[in-house]
């Protein structure tokens, strides 16, 4: 069986998993899950629900690093009218008290990290119970117990084998919401955005019509599953055309080789990234370029951020593939307007033309504009939220249409254009991020008196987020623990990856922060800083490493590494690659980035590029 709105069982996960054998594979990596497993885990979960406090509507949490405990926890949710709360399993226990502020949740399934990190003694729930095996000193032994079905079981997966699997109960009302994700909206407060199961389905159609899904697809995403572009054009979709989901390993920088083997190797039909994946790609696995050269590669599908024009040429030219470009939020499910990837709606540059919803640009008066001129664009169909929740007052709908907050144009052909964006969101690494969510939150700081978070353009990440702080008292300013506490506060790619100290923010006469100047003086002050010292290689590439890593120099040796440095990810380490070529005057080899598994190994790639091996120590 595959998604077909002519079969209303096609609604339902477990049963589109049980069309399929039960031998072939859904999830391809170590361990997997095939499709039987799929449905037995479905099944079981099912059982387990029955037994618990749960009614159909309530909220239940899920996060989890184990994509397969995510895919099987949110179709059970779905398929017994549940609605699954999709979190990230790094979030910060600020950050799930505001999840729980605005979504009140009845459940919560999560990673034993996770949830003793999370688990919330003073919230009343129906059930809470960590996904394996707790600690022994788990915070959530103690947490009603008496709630649970089975309390001798302290896990999920020990309940579950106490449970005999059977099928979920029967379909559930379209307008029923399947699940909600957290993201930016227009204000500094994060929004709780829910998808009705017709949004959901209609969309899955959509995509496997545009995509040409079946069977036989193999999809390769990558992308994290507490993201719409993670989790829908992943387990998802595959589960509703029969494909298997390919996901060998998580996405890191040190991936990028692997992932280009990966798409030969496992003979990929379609990958799904965003454009910083891409650029990474062009720039770090150029030398692998025929490894979208198979039988079974199609095309990609880049989401989740805007695609530039040059990036899309050259790696098109490069790797000599097609990018199918989606263009969508959250709120629309993924997408709702399609370049490509069939030659008639593929035009590089443009987002594409609208499928199965309807488009169109508007001034500030919401009066449609013609051709060529630029406006707000507006979305509707059924694949469109029907608005944040518990947040009555936003102002996202105009006249039925979901305002996107981008500007846009169309041209005679019907082709649209992103021109920039009207809501202040910062796109990094297709991650997005709220500057004044940041903002706020640092001004809570007792030796901050004033900050100002916002966006700066990068080659590879699209946009960084930094900031500017003006402290109470700058003699017992402490920029490093500030650094720490925003990391306690806030899931790792909200952080500023840059900080830069002054003594006042530039104010206009409404008291409001000039944005356009708090830049000029940030980039400024990064010119005028941006020269090595006269110290060794090692010296330069330490204080430059503190730099990126926002951490004490002194706290930094040879020895560190991304296991043991604190600020030392993906983003940081392209980040620093960067940094060093800028400082240097070099340029440095895929290898050698790649290569960069430590401080001591950065060091001797620097001078043997710079010809002074061996004059730091």
């Amino acid at each position: 069986m595959q998604l077909d709105e002519e079969h209303p069982a096609a609604t339902s996960f477990y049963a589109l998993a049980s069309a399929q054998k039960a031998s072939k594979v859904f999830l391809e990596r170590d361990p997997g899950l095939r499709y039987g497993e799929l449905r037995d885990r479905i099944g079981a979960l099912t059982s387990y629900l029955d037994q618990t406090e749960l009614e159909p509507g309530d909220r239940v949490v899920i996060a989890s690093r184990d994509p397969s405990w995510v895919t099987a926890l949110l179709f059970a949710l779905i398929d017994n009218g549940l609605t699954a709360v999709i979190a990230a399993p790094e979030m910060t226990r600020r950050e799930f008290d505001v999840l729980c502020d605005v979504t009140n949740p009845a459940g919560c399934l999560m990673d034993t990290p996770t949830s003793a990190r999370c688990g919330a003694p003073e919230r009343t729930w129906k059930l809470i119970l960590p996904i394996g095996k707790p600690s022994k000193r788990n915070v959530l032994d103690k947490l009603l117990r008496a709630k649970k079905p089975n309390p001798a079981a302290d896990h999920l997966q020990a309940a579950l084998g106490a449970v005999k699997p059977q099928a979920p109960p029967g379909a559930w009302p379209d307008d029923q919401t399947a699940y909600v994700i957290m993201t930016s909206g227009s204000t500094s407060t994060p929004k709780a955005v829910p998808c009705t199961r017709r949004a959901l389905f209609t969309h899955l159609r959509t995509l496997s019509r545009q995509f040409s899904y079946g069977p036989d697809s193999r999809i390769l995403n990558l992308l994290p599953l507490s993201h719409a572009d993670g989790v829908i054009q992943g387990p998802a979709v595959a589960c509703a055309n029969g494909a298997t989901w390919l996901r060998p390993f998580d996405f890191s920088i040190r991936n990028i080789e692997p992932l280009l083997h990966s798409i030969y190797g496992k003979r990929a039909t379609h990958l799904i990234c965003v454009p910083t994946v891409l650029a990474l790609v062009l720039r770090l696995g150029s030398k692998f370029a025929d490894s979208f050269a198979t039988d079974d590669f199609r095309f990609v599908v880049s989401a989740a951020g805007h695609l530039e024009e040059k990036l899309w040429k050259d790696f098109q030219d490069t790797f000599g593939v097609t990018i199918a470009n989606l263009y969508g939020l959250t709120e629309t499910v993924t997408g709702g307007i399609f370049s490509g990837p069939d030659p008639d709606s593929h035009r590089v540059g443009s987002i594409g033309k609208p499928v199965d919803c309807e488009a169109r640009v508007v001034d500030e008066e919401g009066n449609e504009v013609g051709a060529g001129t630029s406006g707000e664009l507006l979305l509707r169909g059924d694949n469109v939220f029907p608005g944040y929740l518990n947040a009555p007052d936003q102002d996202v709908f105009l006249a039925g249409w979901l305002r996107t907050g981008d500007l846009a144009h169309r041209d005679a052909a019907g082709f649209f254009y992103i021109d920039g964006r009207i809501k202040n969101v910062v796109i990094s690494g297709g991650e997005n991020i709220h500057p004044e969510e940041v903002s706020e939150l640092l001004q809570t700081h007792p030796n901050v008196a004033e900050a100002f978070a916002f966006g700066v353009p990068h080659r590879e990440w699209g946009e960084n987020l930094v900031a500017l702080i003006v402290p109470r008292s700058a003699d017992d300013f402490d920029e490093p623990g500030l650094v720490a506490w925003c990391r306690d506060q806030l899931s790792a790619y909200k952080v500023p990856k840059d900080w830069l100290v002054v003594d006042a923010l530039p104010h206009g006469p409404s008291g409001k922060v000039l944005a356009q100047d708090a830049k000029r003086a940030y980039q400024e002050r990064r010119r005028q800083g941006s020269a090595l010292s006269g110290a060794s290689v090692e010296q330069n590439v330490l204080a430059i490493a503190a730099d990126v890593f926002r951490c004490p120099v002194d706290a930094l040796s040879l020895r560190s590494s991304p296991e043991n440095t604190s600020g030392w990810d993906s983003l940081a380490h392209v980040n620093l690659a960067l940094t060093l070529e800028s400082a240097f005057g070099i340029e440095l080899s895929t290898t050698e980035i790649m290569q960069m598994s430590d401080l001591r190994s950065t060091v001797e790639i620097v001078e043997t590029r710079t010809g002074s091996a061996g004059e730091s120590r």
